[in-house]
């Protein structure tokens, strides 16, 4: 089995597994409910857009491959404990996190005795342990994608009109905008023209929401005003399948007085 180019063979079951584990789970209604498998096939693409600007910055110390496969398994643990809500860390206290980072551990273990040893030529628990530390340039230039297609979901949710989603969208936004400071070595890459690595702007959520609709095929590939969301949504344009858009443009949990059911 071939994922975004990269053979998976002796991982069976992973893929169903990814598709099962919901995004954003505690969000109700998520008009566009992704999973897990289309988030960590979209962190990649992130990762193969930045590339050339990660590169420029710290080459031959950037090891793209290893970046791109870290991109596709780097959510794996979540098969084992489920996805952890970024507003659930933000309230968290060191211990609880210290207790979330054990709990991740222990999910290792069991997906490095589930899976084959290697992947792409890395050694898979390796990778998971890089995911969680993110002590590595790769490992941290995932978590920036990761953060990227969070961001993009989530306003993809609130241009359609989902109140629910001001919240995700106002908590992304700071942590954007303090990543070069949360991870100095980073600081250099966003000053590359590129617009996923501007700062966000800051978004008037009421605004927004005022003049929503719901997202159709023509639609969705007009510009929306926010440079980080037409970005995103580019980056699934071009690198995403006919699956992938359908999923954008077709809501699955959505019901006013437009008539959308799930």
């Amino acid at each position: 089995m071939f994922v975004e180019g990269i053979c998976f063979n002796g991982f069976e079951g992973r893929e169903e597994a990814l598709k099962s584990t919901s995004r954003f789970r505690n969000y109700n209604p998520m008009f566009y409910r992704t999973n897990l498998w289309i988030h960590t096939r979209r962190v990649s693409w992130i990762v193969r857009e930045l590339a050339p600007h990660v590169n420029r910055h710290y080459s031959p110390n950037f090891d793209l491959e290893l970046a791109f496969t870290l991109s596709l398994v780097h959510d794996d643990a979540e098969i084992i404990k489920g996805d952890t809500l970024l507003s659930e860390k933000l309230k968290m206290t060191d211990e609880e996190l210290r207790d979330l980072s054990e709990v991740e551990e222990e999910a290792i273990l069991v997906l490095k005795d589930r899976y084959p040893k290697e992947i792409n030529g890395f050694n898979y628990e390796e990778l998971l342990y890089q995911a969680l530390e993110k002590d590595t340039l790769e490992a941290q230039i995932v978590s920036l994608c990761d953060k990227l297609d969070g961001f993009g979901e989530s306003l993809h949710e609130l241009f359609s009109g989902n109140e629910i989603f001001c919240h995700p969208v106002l908590e992304y936004i700071p942590i954007l905008k303090e990543f070069p400071l949360k991870y100095p070595r980073l600081k250099g890459l966003f000053t590359s023209k590129h617009p996923l690595l501007s700062s966000p702007n800051d978004i008037d959520v009421v605004e927004v929401i005022r003049n929503s609709r719901v997202h159709q095929k023509i639609r969705f590939t007009g510009p929306s005003g926010d440079r980080h969301y037409d970005a995103w949504k580019d980056i699934t344009l071009r690198y995403g399948d006919r699956e992938d858009i359908e999923l954008l443009v077709s809501p699955s949990e959505y019901f006013n007085s437009q008539g959308f059911t799930k």
